[in-house]
Order: structure tokens, then sequence, then C-alpha cells
């Protein structure tokens, strides 16, 4: 069976839900029913999931199963201390690998001393691993709960201005200051409901180095985004835009906050002897400034103050991964996620005089020129950042089982499918060597950097550019020494000290150039020969790799890692050789010889 990655989706107040918004319904603007749609839908790369969907207020009057009916959640009443009941199967918050709370309840003047034990709970569960996603909206709603977790606390604000209690304040949802992306429609007027239309606000990732590379004819350094930001299709640059965001932001003083764990004061953000483990603010927004907000609907949100130009933090993590705690991941507002931001604004339905045409009823979805619609280039790509929490969150201790399935799907492409050998024949993985070799096909190292091309191409359609790193990060990192030696080209995200390896940068440069050896070509085939092994294990009655199987393979590969390296030194040293030979050729050239006469000296007379 493949693995099975369990997400909570957590949201509160009368207005929270699961549901779509098709027409009046009321209160659903704020409901998640399209991105939840969203993972639902999506073909995941090594695992399967399992989404449930839980509400924090108690049920309504009309009893449990109403409330569920008008929320669509699939447990009411939800507390994070608590364990709760889903489709009749009891449950704990440790079962689930990620969070992903969408709160809306505003917070109070103080924290509520009654939300300790969930506050607790939820620590003890990022402690262990757990991934945590946390948005709310310009400055408090949401701040209920988004105050007491540890890490989404500070890395972005819950706070009042009127009234912050010592902390960082948020953007007023109203007035100058406001963070408003709004971006205009055709009439070049700023409107509330052109955050419903196809137009999203762009974005400015943090980059990355990675490497030294040959573009356009020069050498250049190579660079990433984080890897929430990485697509299929290139670069996230777009997010849904609103009114009046909440900030993101790295606070100055993050090395000396602490929270209470089990009665202890522990770092927020602890390094482990790790001093190069920030926390990061991954992409920053715009506001555009210089015009008012009005509405179309009345009884809608408007602003008629001229808003303030600025740039603001739109997204922020901290990799808990590399402390051995859970990764961390807060946005600027739950409106890149809702209903009336994705699929189109419903109040305007049947709006006297509104043309019923109009983009803004129909969200990022458009014409497709036969009648229907689809999902704009944007929106693609805002699908992508979706799909990309969910693959960052999944816990470190999940990672190899999840990435040893990700090579089965790869293998299962039909073109590696028919070439590679044995494929889905569920073969033994400390035998596929021996079956190998009686097949005559062995661990071939031109063969397996062949099928390692092709692993490359498949992640990049599956993952994005970062997908081809990030399985290198996985598969070497632990198994090889001289990882620090190409650390910033196949993993730009966590660098190592540059005192360990201060002649990276010209080995780069001439690796470049193609005059020092490329370990890429080592790590290449060992991706191949990684595939094929796990083409191989597979067994075509049972889709995915059991937890057995794949600690097998991981031992199985490392050997064929050692041929693989053994090979590659051969190669190596029959390159020097000849290289050698190349410079000896180079060296007994014949001296230059002058293309024009010498200049005679000119003469003085006396």
């Amino acid at each position: 069976m493949k693995p099975l990655v369990r997400v909570l989706i957590v949201t509160d107040r009368f207005d929270g839900g699961f549901l779509h918004w098709t027409s009046h319904e009321p209160n659903r603007e704020f409901h998640l029913g399209e991105f939840v749609d969203v993972l639902l839908n999506t073909s995941w790369l090594g695992f399967k999931i399992e989404v449930t969907k839980a509400h924090r207020d108690a049920p309504e009057p009309g009893g449990e199963a109403a409330m569920k009916a008008t929320t669509g959640a699939d447990v009411v009443g939800f507390r994070f201390d608590q364990g709760f009941t889903v489709n009749g199967v009891a449950r704990v918050l440790a079962d689930y690998d990620m969070v992903l709370l969408f709160a809306i309840t505003r917070g109070a003047e103080d924290i509520d001393p009654a939300l300790a034990p969930q506050a607790e709970a939820i620590a003890q569960y990022m402690e262990k691993g757990g991934g945590f996603f946390a948005t709310g909206d310009h400055e408090n709603l949401g701040a209920e709960v988004g105050r007491i977790i540890p890490r989404v606390r500070s890395l972005r604000r819950w706070w009042p201005s009127f009234d912050p209690k010592g902390h960082p304040p948020a953007p007023d949802g109203q007035g100058v200051n406001r963070f408003d992306t709004t971006r205009p429609g055709p009439d070049h007027v700023v409107q509330f409901e052109d955050q419903s239309d196809e137009i999203a606000q762009e974005i400015h990732p943090a980059w990355y180095s990675g490497g030294i590379k040959i573009s356009g004819g020069y050498l250049a350094k190579s660079r990433y985004p984080h890897p929430l930001l990485c697509s299929p299709a290139g670069v996230i640059k777009y997010l849904p835009d609103h009114m009046h965001e909440g900030h993101c932001e790295v606070p100055d003083n993050f090395a000396t906050l602490t929270y209470k764990l089990a009665g202890a004061t522990v770092a927020e953000f602890p390094t482990d002897g790790d001093p190069d483990l920030v926390p990061e603010v991954i992409a920053t927004a715009d506001v555009l400034g210089g015009h008012v907000t009005l509405a179309i609907a009345p009884g809608t949100f408007d602003d008629p103050d001229i808003v303030a130009a600025r740039s603001f933090g739109v997204i922020a993590a901290w990799d808990g991964h590399r402390v051995k705690r859970g990764r961390v991941v807060v946005d600027s507002t739950w409106h890149h996620f809702f209903n009336i931001n994705l699929t189109g604004d419903m109040t305007l339905k049947g709006l006297g005089g509104f043309p019923q045409t109009d983009q803004r009823l129909f969200g990022f979805y458009i014409p497709d020129g036969n009648g229907g619609r689809k999902a704009s280039p944007h929106y693609e790509a805002i699908k992508a950042y979706y799909r990309n929490i969910i693959y960052w969150l999944i816990p470190a201790k999940r990672h190899h089982v999840v990435w040893w399935n990700a090579l089965l799907d790869i293998a299962a492409f039909p073109r590696l499918k028919e070439e590679l050998p044995h494929f889905g024949g569920g073969v033994d993985p400390g035998k596929i060597g021996d079956t190998l070799e009686k097949g005559g096909a062995g661990f071939d190292f031109e063969r397996c950097y062949y099928w390692g091309g092709l692993a490359d191409q498949y992640l990049a359609l599956a993952r994005g550019a970062c997908g081809r790193l990030i399985i290198r990060d996985f598969l070497y990192k632990p198994k090889i020494p001289w990882w620090e030696w190409i650390q910033e080209t196949y993993d730009p995200w966590e660098r190592a000290p540059i005192d360990r390896r201060p002649e990276f940068e010209r080995f780069a440069v001439l690796g470049a150039l193609g005059l020092t050896p490329r370990p890429e070509v080592l790590l290449q085939a060992g991706l191949g020969a990684a595939l094929l092994m796990a083409g191989a294990a597979g067994d075509g009655r049972a889709p995915g790799l059991a937890a057995k199987t794949v600690d097998a393979l991981d031992t199985a590969w490392t050997q064929s890692l050692d041929r693989l390296t053994e090979q590659y030194e051969a190669r190596l040293e029959e390159g020097l050789r000849l290289a050698a030979g190349f410079k000896d050729a180079l060296h007994r050239r014949p001296a230059a010889k002058p293309t024009t006469k010498p200049t005679a000296k000119p003469t003085t007379k006396r």
C-alpha cells in the first residue's frame, strides 16, 4: 500500500466551513470547499492523502449532525488536546502528519487561560515533528488561537495596533495603513469585489543560490525559490489579492524567544548547534497605494481612505526538520484560500444591474473557448503553492517511505515502465543485484545514468526543479562524506559553512566550464539505480512499497551506490589519463608565429 499522509484542516466561527459557494447560500464565502477539492483531486507523488475537516465551535442548537451539514465538517466541537471520532474511528492529534489552521475567531483583549491545555498539546505535537500551517486576516481575525501557538505567534502578527500588549502591532483592517493588495480589473478602478476576479497579485519570492552554470554563454549563479514556491511551470509568483491582509515577519529577537513546554522554558526557534537555521520570510507582497477601495454590493466592506504604498511579508517559514521538530508555515491571510477569492463572489449573483457574465462571479475560472471554464494560469500556480504546503510539511520521519514510493510512481510512467528491467516484479530488494546480473543488465553505469536522466525529467514535471534537488538531498546527504563539496549546488536551502569548503567556488566554476570532474554524473547514475530498484521491488498486484520493503531497498541501494562509485572512479581515472594526454599535446604545440612583420624602428636624423 502507498503511504497515507493525514491532513487535519481546522477552522471555526459561524462563517467558517468546508462547503462550496455556488449561489446565495449564507456564510459560505469564508468556506474552504475549493481548497479542499484541490487537495483531494491532486495525484500526489509517493503517497495518498486523507483529509479530516474539523470545526472548533460547539454544535449548534440543531445538534451535531445539523452543524456538520451546514459546515461540511467531519468533526465539530474540536479541541487540540482531546480525542475525537471520524467516521467511527477514534483519533487524536498525534495521528496526523500536519495541521492546517484557518482560524477566524477574533482574539480577546488578552489570551484566554482556558486555552492553555490546547497550547500545550500543539507545542508537543510540533516538538515531535508534526507540521503546522496557520493563517488569519488583518490584525485580529484568527488571533484567539493563533496567538498561543509557538512559532506561529511570532512569524505572523496577531495583535491590534490600539492595544498590542507589547507585541508588534498587526496592520489594521481599515484606513490608510491597511495592507491592501487588491488589483484593479479592466476598468482600472480598485473595488472590493476585484479580489474575486482572475487577476492575482504578483509576489516576490526570496532567492537561494544554487551553484554555477553556463547561461547564455556566460558563467552565472543558479538560483531557486523556497520549495514552497517551486512548481512544474516555474517559480510561483502569484497569490489571490485582498483589501486587508496580515503581516508575516521574522522578529528581530527571534533568537531569544522562549515558550513553555511541559512546564520547562525552551527556545522557540532552537538551533541545536546549527547557527544557519533561522526562520525566513520566503516571499513579500506589495500594496500599490494611492487608491481607495469601494464596493459594488451593498453592505460589503469598502474603504474611502487612500491606502499608502508599502511592501510586507506574505509567507514565512521555519525548517524544524533540521533540529528534529516539525516545520512551520504562516501566510498573511486566509483569503489566499477561501471560496470568495477563488471561485467568485456570489453576493453579485442576481444583483440588479450587474452583468452576470462578469469575471468576478467566476473567480479564477476563465472561459475555455468551448462554452465551459478552466483554471487560469495564475490559479494553476496558486494551486501548486497549496500542494507544496502539503509536500513540505510532511514529517521528516516519513520522508524515507514517501520518497521511495515517489520513485516507484516515477518508474510507472509509460516510457520508464517499458524500459526498466523487472518492473513490477516484486523482486526481493536484497536480491535485485543478483537478479539484474543474471539478466545481463547489472548496475551498468551508463544505463543507470540514462535512467537517472529520465527520472529527473519526470520529477521536474511532477514537482518542479526543486524536487530534483530535494531527492538528491534525501538520497545522498546521509551517505556520502563529500556532500559539503556539492551542498550549495544540490541543497541551496541548507548550505555548509564556507570555511569547510573554501575551494568550492573555484571547483564549481571549473566544473561549469567542463574542466573538473562533475559529481552530478555520479548523482544522476545513483538516482537511476534507485529508480531501477524501486521499479523492480514494486509489485504490480499491490501498488506501493511497504515500510519493510523500503528499509531493505535503502540497504540494497547503498550497496549499489558503492558499485557505481567504483565505476565512477574508474571512469574518472580514465578521464584524467586522457586529459593528461591532451594537456601534453597542448604543451607541445608550436610556438605562436607573428601574423605581421615587426614594425621597423624609425631612424633619427642628426
